[in-house]
């Protein structure tokens, strides 16, 4: 995707936002994904502690399998599904604001897909990942394993949970199947064979020149296959290795994570803290705390699963002696999980937001400053439409992710601004930036003209301003704008119309420059 995005000239930080706003919020709320084995450990490690202490979770409308719980969470979970949708608007409207419309414009304007300080971190890992210059990239040698990895891990959760509901004495029920079913076997099983199939089939592939051939073949034949391996077992190694290299740092976090949580279980500050905040603090505003607090620990440590393994034991069994609540014991979950994604895209110290950077060669500070702006907006949303009223019963769950859309919809109309506006037109929180700058820089007058000013390839072009369209102009509301919009005649300019508009212009000059590149 960075080769793509190169070309249209979007700048690093918007294709890391989007990067990184795709990744921990999917994953998190997807019924298959890494995150399920982990989370779903965490909601059965409670459920067991309250039944072990003679809770009657069932007769209180709670489901005693944790998968189940999961899944009724996923609707509640409003940062994960708000950021997502607030991406999806940016893109479509072509609005920016804050930092990122500057990043934008610098790439669009100047030609820089990177700031000038910018310092990128080390990619010597995702070198390592590359594939050698001038070896075909073949769409099925991703989709394969991709697919399959997939399936597997379907195939493995219902035949572990077919064989406990069977075990169990309960009903053949798609609920019972899914939630029955061992879902951090399956993400191992699934992994493995994928594996060890990935490297078989790109061991099996031979290259010759510029083509793959298929060394069957020519072995069915008694022939010797031309070409080499397009990936040898050694190579196949040690990219595999290269790989557990990426996950060792977060995955020692993750150890030290659960360290602590175990330290407070065992301490006995799970029962002080449910019995301190039970009787102080109103059950129904415990959600929205809880969505702080995990982002606020989130924020400070940069780890989403290590914030989850510390605030699961305290926060939980808080949840259940406060209320005596399902709808309140499912919210505050869904809180935490939140929580944890909302500060993990704030900090720049997180794992997810370093390897995002890396991955996409963006500065680190850069794409922080940059994706902050959008983050926060989507996190008060989220409590303020989110937790707050579904909290204390002023709505259900859906009813705020449709008024979080509409809220996020008009903030993005109003406050922010077309990145292809003619007039390079500012948004007001880049104008209160810039205004501060200017009054708390330190250099002269002098100083400033001193510094080169970058290249500037917009240009102004009044008959281009005229006829833009945009939601905020008189003339996106006029009938004369649209019609013929859906003609599939081509419009013949008039005698004495110039042919060649400023954004024709603009995108040979794109061209031009990438052909140079």
């Amino acid at each position: 995707m960075r080769v793509v995005s190169d070309g249209l000239w979007v700048s690093r930080e918007k294709l890391c936002f989007i990067v990184d706003a795709t990744t921990a919020p999917v994953a998190s709320i997807a019924p298959i994904s890494s995150w399920i084995g982990f989370e779903v450990g965490l909601i059965q490690g409670e459920i067991d502690k309250l039944l072990a202490a003679g809770e009657d979770l069932e007769a209180e409308g709670v489901e005693i399998n944790a998968y189940l719980v999961f899944l009724k969470t996923i609707g509640s979970r409003f940062y994960p599904i708000l950021m997502l949708i607030f991406m999806l608007i940016l893109i479509v409207s072509r609005r920016e604001f804050g930092t990122m419309l500057v990043a934008e414009r610098r790439a669009q304007d100047q030609r820089k897909l990177v700031n000038d300080t910018a310092k990128l971190k080390d990619e010597s890992n995702d070198d390592a990942l590359t594939p050698e210059k001038g070896t075909p990239l073949l769409w099925f040698n991703g989709v394969i394993p991709v697919t399959m990895v997939v399936t597997l891990v379907l195939l493995a959760i219902m035949l572990t949970g077919w064989q406990e509901t069977k075990n169990s004495g309960q009903g053949m029920s798609v609920d019972n199947i899914f939630g029955n079913g061992d879902s951090y076997s399956s993400l191992m099983y699934g992994s493995f064979f994928t594996t060890i199939f990935s490297w078989f089939m790109y061991r099996f592939q031979y290259v010759d020149g510029d083509r793959v051939v298929h060394p069957f073949a020519y072995w069915f034949r008694g022939k010797h296959a031309p070409g080499h391996p397009l990936v040898t077992m050694a190579q196949n190694v040690e990219t595999f290795i290269e790989g557990v290299k990426l996950i060792f740092a977060p995955v020692l976090v993750l150890i030290l994570a659960w360290a602590i949580g175990a330290a407070i279980t065992e301490s006995g500050a799970d029962i002080f803290f449910a019995s301190a905040l039970g009787e102080n603090v109103n059950p129904q505003a415990l959600p929205v705390l809880t969505f702080i607090i995990a982002a606020i620990i989130s924020f400070c440590t940069g780890t989403s699963w290590g914030t989850m393994s510390i605030l699961f034991p305290l926060i939980v069994p808080t949840a259940w002696y406060s209320s005596r609540d399902a709808d309140i014991f499912y919210l505050t979950i869904s809180a935490i999980l939140a929580g944890a994604v909302f500060g993990d895209h704030c900090t720049p110290i997180s794992d997810t937001t370093i390897l995002s950077a890396i991955a996409t060669r963006c500065d680190v500070v850069d794409h922080t400053v940059t994706q902050l702006w959008y983050a926060l907006p989507v996190g008060l949303v989220s409590i303020f439409i989110g937790y707050i009223p579904v909290g204390f019963d002023g709505y259900t769950s859906g009813i705020a992710i449709l008024l979080g859309t509409v809220a996020l919809s008009l903030l993005i109309i109003f406050l922010g601004v077309r990145v292809d506006h003619p007039t390079r037109k500012l948004d007001l929180i880049t104008r209160a930036i810039q205004f501060i700058s200017s009054k708390l820089s330190r250099g002269t007058e002098d100083e400033e003209e001193a510094l080169e000013k970058p290249v500037n390839y917009y240009e102004y072009d009044a008959e281009y301003d005229r006829t833009f369209v945009d939601i905020l102009r008189p003339t996106f509301w006029k009938k004369s704008t649209w019609k013929g919009c859906c003609s599939k005649s081509k419009d013949v300019p008039s005698e004495g119309e110039p042919k060649e508009t400023q954004p024709t212009r603009a995108m040979a000059n794109q061209e031009e420059e990438l052909v140079e590149t």
